[in-house]
This record gives structure tokens, sequence and C-alpha cells, in this order.
């Protein structure tokens, strides 16, 4: 994440950057997740059926994110989408210098041993594009749905 975010030191960068969330499955088996901003990744799923997030949205209506941009002297402004400095949704990303220092590149970082969870399937990772649409319990539902054999439109019936 750092290298990447050091590709937006260019000054025609300034304003320019992205979310991103990586997914790895070493050789061990373990699964490595990291993530910084509001893209998602959840594998499914656990014992009961429920999705498990490998991934935390940074974003500015989290307590503990605005905190820390608070904390570096930065200002989140309230709304109906709380913004960082009133202008960026996410607190984490690689990019967006002209918000340097409250955004930060590091990741958070989920790590699980594959062969210690028998019932995680699959993984699912995608863009605040989906998650502002369907909680990760429908996006789970439709993917076993589709996994299964049904089509798109019978599989969105049940979502």
């Amino acid at each position: 994440f750092a290298r990447v975010d050091v590709a937006f030191d260019d000054a025609r960068h300034a304003s320019s950057g992205a979310t991103a969330t990586v997914a790895v499955v070493a050789a061990s088996g373990t699964l490595l997740v990291a993530n910084v901003g509001d893209s998602r990744a959840i594998v499914c799923c656990d014992a009961n059926g429920e999705p498990v997030a490998a991934t935390r949205d940074h974003v500015a209506a989290d307590p503990d994110e605005a905190a820390r941009i608070e904390g570096l002297g930065g200002r989140v402004e309230q709304g109906r989408v709380p913004r960082v400095e009133g202008k960026i949704a996410v607190t984490r990303s690689v990019g967006n210098r002209d918000l340097d220092p409250y955004l930060s590149a590091a990741p958070d970082v989920f790590v699980g041993d594959l062969a210690e969870q028998p019932t995680w399937r699959f993984l699912v990772v995608a863009t605040d594009g989906l998650w502002d649409t369907m909680s990760s319990g429908e996006v789970s539902r439709f993917a076993e749905m589709k996994l299964a054999g049904r089509r798109g439109d019978d599989a969105f019936q049940d979502v």
C-alpha cells in the first residue's frame, strides 16, 4: 500500500486517490486481506451461515476514524455523509495528497487459516458501489444462490 501511495506524489495527482482491497491465499492456506477505504471483503460463511467481515470500512462516520483525523488536527464535517475536511468520506486511501496528513495509506489486515474454517467457501471483494446498495448478508445469499445454479433474476427474488 505504501509503494502505491508514493506513486501519487506527483503534483499532477494531488487530488487523485483510490480505495483498495487486496486478498491473497498463501501456500500455507492462510487467507490475508488488507484494505484502505470503503471497498470491502467478506468471507462466506461462518458455521451459522453468516458472512465474516474480512475488512473494516475506513470512513469519517466511524468514531475511531473521526477521532484519528481530529487527533491529527483535521476536521470531520458532519452531514448526511460525514467528510474529512468537507471533501471526502473515506479516511484511508492511496493518494489524495491534498488531504495529507489526515488520510492514511496504512491498511487494516485480516488473517484467517482456511484449514481451521471449513465453512469458508468463497470470498467477495467489491467497492462501495455494491456495499452501498446491498448488505453483506444479501451479497452472501445472492452469491450462494448463483453458485447453486440459480439465475440472477430468480436469485434476487429471495434476497
